[in-house]
Protein backbone atom coordinates (compact mmCIF):
# COMPACT_ATOMS: atom_id res chain seq x y z
CA UNK A 1 0.00 0.00 0.00
CA UNK A 2 1.03 3.47 -0.97
CA UNK A 3 1.62 6.14 2.21
CA UNK A 4 -0.11 9.12 1.01
CA UNK A 5 0.10 11.97 3.57
CA UNK A 6 -2.02 14.19 1.83
CA UNK A 7 -5.23 11.11 2.58
CA UNK A 8 -3.59 10.52 6.39
CA UNK A 9 -3.95 14.29 7.17
CA UNK A 10 -7.68 14.79 5.81
CA UNK A 11 -8.36 11.60 7.68
CA UNK A 12 -6.57 13.55 10.87
CA UNK A 13 -8.87 17.06 9.82
CA UNK A 14 -12.12 15.05 9.52
CA UNK A 15 -11.41 13.50 12.95
CA UNK A 16 -11.14 16.62 14.98
CA UNK A 17 -13.86 18.23 13.07
CA UNK A 18 -15.87 15.02 14.68
CA UNK A 19 -17.25 15.19 18.17
CA UNK A 20 -16.94 11.98 20.27
CA UNK A 21 -17.61 10.90 24.02
CA UNK A 22 -14.65 8.41 23.54
CA UNK A 23 -12.11 11.02 22.97
CA UNK A 24 -10.77 10.24 19.87
CA UNK A 25 -11.47 13.39 18.24
CA UNK A 26 -9.57 15.26 20.50
CA UNK A 27 -6.68 12.45 19.97
CA UNK A 28 -7.34 13.25 15.99
CA UNK A 29 -7.16 17.13 16.39
CA UNK A 30 -3.86 17.09 18.42
CA UNK A 31 -2.49 14.62 15.18
CA UNK A 32 -3.68 17.27 12.65
CA UNK A 33 -1.98 20.24 14.37
CA UNK A 34 1.25 18.40 14.68
CA UNK A 35 0.70 17.71 10.84
CA UNK A 36 -0.58 21.17 10.14
CA UNK A 37 2.65 23.14 12.40
CA UNK A 38 5.06 20.25 10.67
CA UNK A 39 3.76 20.11 6.81
CA UNK A 40 3.01 17.19 6.84
CA UNK A 41 0.93 16.06 3.80
CA UNK A 42 -0.41 20.12 3.51
CA UNK A 43 1.41 23.08 3.48
CA UNK A 44 3.33 23.84 6.56
CA UNK A 45 0.78 26.29 8.96
CA UNK A 46 2.12 26.64 12.16
CA UNK A 47 0.00 29.49 13.31
CA UNK A 48 -2.92 27.25 12.23
CA UNK A 49 -1.36 24.34 13.85
CA UNK A 50 -1.47 25.42 17.06
CA UNK A 51 -5.16 26.58 17.29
Amino acid sequence: MQKDPGRATDLMRRGAETNDEAGYSTLACYHYGVALCEGRGVAKAPETGLR
